[in-house]
């Protein structure tokens, strides 16, 4: 399976993401007049598509999901064609949302790591 290496971000649970509005939410309802704006949130830490596809079969395997992880290729994008263009680095800048509402990135490799108990 070929997966591409050169593009970067931070791959997000969907579960973090809600939690985070929940936060956000209680806190505004306290203080109607906090900061209103652009928030950017994104789990942690970095990694490449590649890098993400290696972790996903890796504890799937380990968790008992899959019997074995397929075998992975790292290309360019390049070598990958879309007609959507795609940022070489998407990863977020979240020091906002963590100076005004307390919130950090969450931990993806530990979503994962909690995964089976959606399953």
């Amino acid at each position: 399976m070929s997966v591409v290496a050169d593009q970067f971000g931070g791959p997000t649970f969907a579960g973090d993401v809600a939690k985070t509005l929940i936060k956000i939410v209680s806190q505004i309802e306290v203080n109607a007049n906090c900061c209103w704006g652009v928030y950017h949130y994104s789990g942690s830490p970095h990694v490449s598509w590649f890098q993400f596809a290696e972790t996903i079969f890796r504890e799937a395997q380990e968790q008992g999901i899959m019997e074995c992880s397929p075998v992975l290729s790292a290309i360019e994008t390049s070598c990958y064609p879309t007609a959507a263009k795609r940022s070489a680095n998407s990863a977020l800048d979240c020091g906002k949302i963590n100076q005004v509402f307390g919130i950090k990135q969450s931990d993806w490799v530990g979503a994962l790591l909690r995964i089976k108990h959606y399953i």
